[in-house]
């Protein structure tokens, strides 16, 4: 964009293009420098709201099986960048999947240490009642 610049305000100086600036020299009148606003709250609310409705978005496509978790992901991204938050796709895509599997590990019921296998009826309804057969 600067070299753009640049150009255009020496195609004004010099239509004819007779003499070319020196694109090293610091002090040179044709350098251009490009400077972007910070963004503002507005821009900052529509891309939250973008980002909120990508997300649902692709959370129903992957539901229905009809885009990957990858493509999902990019989907996100894109949003995500305008909001100035970069990250690696594959990388967190991995993070994401090694936490639930850590999740699911976790959440299978296991016996309470020092508990055997086979013993007691955990909700105390067998209070050493015979199993009677019906007469």
């Amino acid at each position: 964009l600067e070299q753009i610049g640049a150009f255009v305000v020496w195609r004004r100086v010099d239509p004819a293009g007779t003499s070319a600036p020196d694109p090293t020299d610091p002090d040179d009148a044709y350098q251009v420098r490009a400077v972007f606003p910070e963004l503002v709250s507005h821009d900052v609310a529509k891309y939250t709201t973008a980002l909120a409705q990508i997300v649902s978005a692709v959370a129903a496509a992957i539901e229905a099986g009809l885009i990957t978790e990858e493509l999902a992901l990019r989907h996100v991204q894109a949003i995500s960048v305008m909001l100035g938050i970069e990250y690696d796709v594959e990388a967190e895509l991995k993070l994401a999947r090694d936490q639930v599997a850590r999740k699911r590990e976790d959440d299978v019921f296991r016996d309470p240490p020092g508990d055997d296998a086979g013993g007691e009826d955990p909700a105390g309804d067998n209070q050493d009642e015979p199993a009677t057969a019906a007469e």
